[in-house]
């Protein structure tokens, strides 16, 4: 089976390596490091050929990629990235591709979205009664915890009250009011460094070591509006580009979120590969501004990711859909 796919290419994406409980939280993008390193071993173990995501793409244009190749990317910038992603993928010899986004790159405080949402999930309480401005729900004095449904509505309040009515310095004190409302400690989440991204210290660190660091916009949007998207890019690449020491063309989109219009654009920002989340090889001849990649997660276990990266199971997919395109 592996033969089918030894001159394809398998791009593998990750996100941050976990400080506490996140990859409990959110597996799809939290990974513990024992894991992930578990991962690197099945690599070399079963004969799989790591490549830099340039030097791969090139191969393949070329028509020389090596039989069973395979690209490591990590989306966001994680701020322990340089003691766990960096560090194992050098201890086995790895390349490694890391997309930032540079909005909390340059604030170096946690992702107000992805913590608020951390919050409610940790949380042991069931309700929140009193004065609740404080935490961005003005002229409500009491919210129900017991119901997933009315968990996820107040969260997404929150959320949109803290993007929509305050600055940096006001998100944050949102999430300190939110800590102390739900008994979970800020101070020391900050200080672990829980949903924040590498500053400029930590990114030169790992540019100087040899990893690629590419671009991810700016603030983790990519809209389907060309002067927004040409900006996003834009501050992106003003903010990185200095650290990286040369000129950044590889791009991933947000979310692994695209369209088609698009694609021009960035051809005309001069990108030459883009990301998504989109599952599945990359082969001669695709287009390299919608690159399939595999999303590894924490619930993965090691059989299925080897099927994966096989192509194992990119082969079933197709044999089950000629069947049923037969019974339909």
């Amino acid at each position: 089976m592996r033969r089918l796919f030894r001159h394809k290419l398998m791009i593998l994406c990750y996100h941050g390596i976990s400080l506490d409980d996140e990859h409990e939280w959110w597996p799809g993008v939290f990974m513990t490091e024992d894991k992930f390193c578990g991962r690197l071993k099945l690599l070399k173990d079963h004969g799989y050929r790591v490549l830099g995501l340039e030097d791969a793409l090139n191969r393949l244009s070329e028509g020389s990629l090596p039989a069973n190749s395979i690209v490591i990317t990590a989306d966001d910038g994680y701020l322990n990235s340089p003691e766990t992603l960096v560090e194992c993928c050098q201890e086995f010899g790895y390349p490694l591709t890391i997309y930032v986004t540079s909005y909390y790159a340059e604030k170096q405080t946690p992702i107000f979205n992805v913590m608020v949402q951390y919050l409610f999930w940790k949380t042991d309480r069931s309700s929140l009664k009193g004065d609740l401005s404080a935490i961005g729900l003005p002229g409500v004095d009491h919210i129900d915890l017991g119901d997933s449904v009315e968990k996820q509505r107040w969260c997404e309040r929150i959320i949109n009250y803290g993007r929509e009515n305050c600055d940096e310095d006001g998100r944050q004190n949102i999430l300190e009011a939110l800590c102390a409302k739900l008994e979970l400690n800020y101070g020391g989440m900050v200080k672990a460094g829980m949903f924040r991204l590498m500053g400029q210290k930590q990114l030169q660190m790992i540019a100087d070591k040899g990893v690629d660091v590419q671009l991810h916009t700016h603030r983790h949007v990519f809209p389907v509006d060309k002067d927004q998207a040409n900006r996003e890019i834009s501050e992106n690449r003003e903010f990185l580009e200095p650290i990286a020491g040369k000129s950044l063309e590889h791009f991933c989109y947000p979310s692994g979120k695209w369209d088609p219009a698009q694609l021009p654009w960035l051809n005309k920002m001069s990108i030459r590969s883009a990301t998504t989340c989109n599952l599945g090889f990359v082969s001669e001849g695709d287009d390299y501004l919608t690159l399939r990649r595999y999303l590894d997660k924490q619930t993965i276990s090691d059989n299925e990711f080897l099927a994966e990266i096989s192509g194992f199971l990119a082969f079933a997919r197709q044999i089950r859909g000629k069947v049923r395109s037969i019974w339909n």
